[in-house]
């Protein structure tokens, strides 16, 4: 009767820990899987923020340009059949300038927070693609929170395999049923934070 008692926590053990285990290695994967998303989005950032620079230096080129023809035009140094051409000039210069400002504004900020009607740079020649530098700040720290729930999971069921590796090398029933509680315990806080972990999954 003893051996069978025996027999039947071993498979009780046996099948928790197992599950345990498969959760464990899914939940390896997936929180691996978000640490590199993490690490691409802060690269894509980066390159958003350079992107953004380069923008800027454009506008400031163009307005400098700009301010110094109207410069030498007000002055009169220019001769008057000559006029409406600088003035045709100063217009593109301006219409440049304005484009450049349009274009920091959706790749700081995004196409979706500028409104379609304000789409006005591209991405391989689609409009509205432009996720905002600002934006992959929220989606790191996403991608940073889900990975987080994974290690936490992670962690709480290797504890779990431990205490199962403990209570398979226990002979005592008492002690073994104690032994499993605290298992249990580990394994149930262990798939709340895996759940909450892919639950996360698409907020990045």
């Amino acid at each position: 009767m003893i051996q069978l008692k025996n027999f039947s926590w071993d498979m009780i053990y046996g099948v928790t820990l197992a599950i345990a285990a498969a959760i464990l290695g899914v939940g390896d994967l997936l929180g691996g899987n978000a640490d590199n998303s993490q690490i691409a989005l802060i690269n894509e950032k980066s390159s958003a923020y350079q992107w953004y620079q380069s923008k800027s230096i454009k506008e400031t080129l163009v307005e400098s340009q700009r301010d110094l023809v109207k410069q030498i035009l007000d002055a009169g140094l220019i001769n008057m059949d000559k006029v409406d051409s600088i003035d045709k000039q100063l217009d593109v210069l301006s219409e440049k300038a304005t484009r450049y400002g349009k274009e920091k504004k959706e790749i700081l900020i995004g196409s979706a927070a500028v409104g379609k009607e304000n789409w006005i740079q591209d991405v391989k020649g689609k409009l509205g693609e432009v996720v905002g530098a600002e934006e992959y700040t929220s989606l790191i720290a996403a991608a940073g929170a889900t990975a987080d729930q994974f290690d936490m999971s992670g962690l709480l069921l290797q504890l779990c395999l431990v205490m199962g590796a403990i209570g398979l090398l226990v002979s005592e029933e008492k002690l073994k049923q104690y032994i499993y509680f605290a298992l249990l315990a580990l394994f149930g806080v262990g798939s709340v934070f895996f759940v909450k972990g892919i639950l996360l999954l698409n907020s990045f």
